[in-house]
């Protein structure tokens, strides 16, 4: 048995990600009614935000090799493989990440010190 509930809203958001919150947030402060849905529960709103503790996927920067902080492309993979609920199986998935750790270490390197 399926039932409908009926939102009224000017915008509806896919994803309760930290860009759909921010999308939201912005909509709301602009006076649009906004919905926003998720495929996950509650508890788990702003997707792998909290988990980041709102940081950005850099890899190897400089400021790290200063602090001594070893990474590499490669445990940054294997970070996103343990916690980043990718399947292993999913080779399209897998390529994509493997492709983003790889460009954020040169894109580090263009920016300088990062």
């Amino acid at each position: 048995m399926s039932s409908t509930k009926r939102i009224p809203a000017d915008v509806v958001i896919a994803g309760g990600g930290i860009a759909g919150i921010v999308t939201a947030l912005q909509l709301l402060r602009g006076g649009l009614r906004v919905a926003l849905i998720d495929r996950d529960t509650p508890e788990r709103l702003g997707g792998l935000a909290p988990w980041a503790f709102g940081g950005m996927a850099l890899v190897d920067t400089p400021l790290q090799r200063r602090k001594k902080i070893a990474d590499s492309p490669a445990r940054a993979l294997a970070d996103w493989l343990r916690f980043g609920e990718l399947d292993p199986a999913d080779h399209w998935s897998v390529d994509w990440a493997q492709a983003y750790v790889e460009r954020k270490r040169e894109v580090v390197a263009l920016c300088g010190d990062a």
